[in-house]
């Protein structure tokens, strides 16, 4: 790591015109202008205002029950949930999660060492995934929440993680809980696939207090594990008013509480690369799998996402390279539109997650998607 960090700075130094350290001091200032910091501490994403946002003439936040005449008796199995990935990342604060110490976590250290600003100012625009909270978000239309945690020991509270810490787990659940009595017609599927950070070593007491909280803001709309979604129809789920569909990766822990899902009911699928085509072509070939296996006993889920990579982070020394995960995104949902033209009306997944989902016509454009699939 030390020897492409030098070999990159040796790059700067050797192929761009000027002194050596005016790039490095322009990569600085991309780096300073990306993230802005309220009077609570939190970080939050500049805006970058690419898209048209949000489309304000389409019913998002309802899309579910004003479709139900074409879905109702399709099950969840039968269309596609627009989703965000790191729902919680949308504002963070500067401490940093127990299990942050991977090879990129590493490299962001060196970066703003190399460029003499803040730690946090390199990690952060390279954590914050979202940048609506998660109300808003449901608001926009997404049905999947990718819903990540860790205990906090200093806070002893349970908190939303991406490199660092963020909102309490309580807020966010709050948010849904809000979102669920507002729409009656829509269902959700909420994955932990981290249910529990293991660097932070939580005890059982500490994770029963986890599904305490989860069954107190949602006990009364999860739906059984035991239920069978390939013969369950959308109509009647919302006529029996379980809409939420919780899952987590620790089996043995959650095994007592029917209300929770295995976590392995979503197949998880995702390029990571930081590279477009790479991404896409991905895709395309799990979409490829996922037509050809033809099984409705569970969520195939898509990632639409560039992954950061070490060198990523490494390749930001340079200014014209992207200096954070929105700056990635960007490029990804650009490329959006014209993929989902490519897809026409063929089935892509049952959930299809990206980041800065508000920067981008995903939603909207998978709800449409979902009303075609619906009269064929």
């Amino acid at each position: 790591m030390q020897l492409l960090l030098a070999l990159l700075l040796a790059l700067a130094v050797g192929c761009v015109a000027g002194e050596p350290t005016d790039d490095l001091n322009q990569s600085a200032k991309e780096y300073l202008k990306q993230t802005w910091q309220d009077d609570n501490g939190f970080f939050h994403p500049v805006s970058q205002n690419v898209s048209s946002k949000l489309l304000s003439n389409f019913p998002t936040a309802s899309w579910m029950g004003s479709m139900m005449d074409s879905i109702g008796n399709l099950t969840l199995f039968n269309i596609t949930l627009p989703g965000t990935h790191d729902s919680g990342a949308y504002i963070l604060t500067s401490d940093v999660s127990p299990s942050a110490v991977k090879k990129v976590f590493q490299t962001m250290i060196e970066v703003a060492e190399k460029l003499g600003i803040p730690i946090q100012n390199v990690i952060t625009p390279w954590a914050l995934a979202q940048e609506v909270d998660l109300y808003q978000q449901l608001n926009g239309g997404i049905r999947y929440i990718d819903f990540r945690t860790t205990w906090d020991a200093t806070t002893s509270k349970w908190r939303t993680l991406h490199f660092e810490m963020g909102v309490s787990c309580e807020i966010m659940l709050g948010d849904i809980q809000r979102f669920l009595q507002e729409q009656p017609s829509e269902i959700l599927v909420i994955e932990t696939d981290q249910a529990y950070d293991p660097a932070a070593n939580p005890t059982a007491a500490q994770k029963k207090d986890f599904i305490d909280m989860i069954i107190l803001h949602l006990g009364d709309h999860l739906i059984p594990s035991n239920t069978d979604l390939s013969q369950t129809s959308i109509a009647s789920l919302v006529a029996s008013d379980k809409r939420v569909i919780f899952t987590a990766d620790d089996n043995d822990f959650f095994q007592n509480e029917p209300r929770i899902w295995a976590g392995d009911v979503i197949i998880n699928s995702y390029a990571n690369s930081d590279d477009l085509n790479t991404m896409i072509n991905y895709n395309n070939q799990q979409i490829a799998s996922y037509q050809a296996n033809n099984d409705f006993h569970h969520f195939y889920k898509l990632s639409w996402t560039l992954t950061t990579q070490p060198s990523s982070v490494l390749k930001s020394i340079f200014p014209w390279n992207p200096h954070s995960l929105q700056d990635n995104a960007i490029k990804a949902n650009k490329a959006l539109p014209d993929w989902l033209k490519q897809q026409g009306t063929q089935r892509i997944g049952t959930i299809f997650i990206i980041d800065f989902f508000d920067e981008s016509e995903m939603a909207p454009s998978i709800i449409n998607l979902n009303r075609a699939l619906s009269y064929n």
